[in-house]
């Protein structure tokens, strides 16, 4: 290669590359919270992350990068700017304690009591959860109790197992350690598409522990503004490919 040509070479790519290296990062926020964000084999997988690369294909400014994190360290990594949004949350999960914006994402979910059907035939089953063996994931918000997650708190009013997710949860109840479950309709809803042999087993108590209108929570510090990731999110509430990834999960 000649000196001319690599010189054109360089002049002709440079521009790219550091195109490609001047989108702004976004850290966003993540926690185990099945379908939403999950570890299979070791990789990240949910909406949350089908989201996010529908989202870095739809536009060149921002990058939207995973940040790990833990349900309880959420709002100290927000406040902290360590992450600068979280997808698929509820502002009543205790965020009325951190200064945000929420923008709505159109969408909303349960949280459904369910226990073996054959030991929940009675029609007030799901009614007086305090006779009851519950089984919860650690740090999650739940109506029954207040939206209070402190587990000494907990006890002392419920009979509680804590698990760290839903699948446990419904091995619990599937194992007759624990009588009650509650998990997400999402969730029960790919877990029964995997298992459908099991989907006999159990019954869906009719009333929600609580329904929640999933938001985008993003930090009034966030290098991206409000205007903008709400016009982003008007965007891809229209992409096929966000569609399809929502009936996936049975959310659309």
């Amino acid at each position: 290669m000649t000196l001319k040509t690599s010189i054109f070479i360089t002049i002709f790519f440079l521009p790219w590359v550091l195109f490609a290296e001047s989108k702004i990062r976004i850290p966003v926020g993540a926690y185990i919270f099945t379908p939403y964000y999950e570890l299979q084999d070791g990789k990240p997988k949910g909406l949350t992350i089908d989201t996010l690369e529908i989202l870095n294909k739809m536009q060149s400014e921002y990058e939207f990068v995973i940040t790990e994190m833990g349900p309880q360290r959420r709002y100290k990594m927000f406040e902290e700017l360590q992450i600068e949004a979280v997808f698929f949350e509820d502002p009543a999960w205790q965020w009325n304690k951190v200064e945000h914006f929420s923008i709505p994402l159109g969408l909303k979910d349960e949280e459904v009591y369910f226990a073996l059907t054959s030991k929940s035939e009675q029609a007030n089953y799901f009614e007086n959860l305090k006779t009851k063996r519950l089984v919860l994931v650690q740090g999650y918000h739940y109506r029954f109790a207040g939206m209070e997650s402190d587990e000494e708190q907990l006890k002392k009013h419920y009979q509680l197992h804590f698990v760290f997710s839903y699948e446990a949860s419904v091995l619990f109840v599937l194992g007759g350690r624990a009588d009650i479950g509650i998990a997400p309709r999402s969730y029960l809803h790919t877990y029964f598409q995997k298992h459908p042999e099991q989907k006999s087993l159990f019954r869906i108590g009719s009333k929600p522990d609580h329904s929640f209108k999933l938001k985008v929570i993003l930090s009034k510090k966030s290098k991206i503004s409000k205007a903008r990731m709400k016009t982003l999110i008007e965007q891809l509430s229209k992409n096929p490919e966000y569609q399809k990834s929502l009936a996936k999960y049975g959310l659309n």
